[in-house]
């Protein structure tokens, strides 16, 4: 699991997206609260981008799937 916490977020309007190193989107959630858990077990082993998008804001970061 991978957990992301996040403030001020736009209720509704928060997305979070994993991209593997080659850009495909692998995962798409939509949030609403301040905690979440993105499910990453069936992922490959590997170096993966995450992007939280709230508004007109984006916070982007790397983790790697061991």
């Amino acid at each position: 699991m991978v957990r992301i916490s996040a403030y001020n977020l736009e209720k509704g309007k928060t997305q979070v997206k994993v991209f593997d190193v080659f850009g495909k989107s692998v995962l798409r959630k939509q949030i609403t609260s301040a905690n979440c858990q993105l499910p990453i077990a069936n992922f490959s082993k590997g170096v993966y981008f995450i992007e939280v998008t709230s508004g007109n804001e984006v916070y982007r970061a790397k983790f790697v799937k061991e």
